[in-house]
């Protein structure tokens, strides 16, 4: 989350078995409020809205984090367990086979993840042990903390029973 970097944030549900992305939406240079109000004009029913580690932290304009924003503007908050980089994405590969995405509202977030790549490192023109920071970078975390929050959550299946 961020002002001059993207916000991006993945509409998701889950369903038996399957991680369902319906949604997608990104921007920055917008305050929270702005977000906020893109939520409540969607048709969803949101149950927890899992924020990254860094949202703790407090804004030096308000003084309030953006945990705790979020929270006085009537969602329920999470925060996603603090993990590497690289946990995260090993969280991602292990439920990707079980996600399903909506092509058309998910398009941007889509092109996030196609286009997340490793750094490069100047000196050595090797392969960085970190992601390259750039426009599909954000959607790609989003992504990640995703997997790492479904997997912090572990889902109950109730099955009618036939009889």
């Amino acid at each position: 989350m961020g002002w001059a970097d993207n916000t991006a944030i993945w509409f998701f549900q889950i369903v038996g078995m399957e991680y369902r992305c319906i949604d997608y939406m990104q921007g920055n240079l917008k305050p929270l409020a702005w977000y906020f109000e893109q939520l409540r004009a969607r048709p969803y029913r949101y149950g927890t809205q899992w924020l990254p580690h860094d949202a703790r932290a407090k804004e030096l304009g308000s003084g309030r984090s953006v945990e705790e924003q979020v929270r006085g503007a009537g969602f329920t908050v999470e925060i996603v367990p603090n993990l590497t980089v690289l946990d995260g994405i090993q969280a991602m590969r292990e439920i990707f086979p079980q996600t399903w995405f909506d092509a058309d509202k998910c398009a941007d977030g889509l092109w996030c993840l196609r286009h997340y790549q490793w750094d490069v490192d100047p000196d050595t023109g090797l392969t960085s042990k970190k992601p390259l920071h750039n426009a599909a970078s954000h959607g790609a975390d989003a992504a990640r903390y995703m997997a790492v929050a479904v997997r912090k959550k572990p889902v109950t299946i109730v099955r009618k029973l036939g009889y």
